[in-house]
């Protein structure tokens, strides 16, 4: 892939220091279901109803992108 590069893992901003893009967080917990245990626990999950928001905020990214908005 010509876009693509190799490196070893850098913190989610240094990225941006190299590259274009964005960074944000979806919410994923659901304290009333129990789903609220921290990243890097066996315990984590994810309440999956957030993914519709999560995947429409891409899409508008992907779109102001492609259209020179950012």
């Amino acid at each position: 892939m010509p876009n693509a590069f190799i490196t070893t893992a850098l913190r989610e901003g240094k990225v941006l220091e190299v590259v274009p893009g964005n960074f944000f967080f979806l919410g994923v917990r659901n304290d009333e279901r129990g789903i609220n245990a921290p990243h890097h626990n066996p315990r984590f999950d994810i309440h999956e109803a957030c993914l519709p928001v999560g995947a429409a905020i891409l899409c508008d990214a992907a779109t102001r992108c492609l259209n020179g908005e950012g």
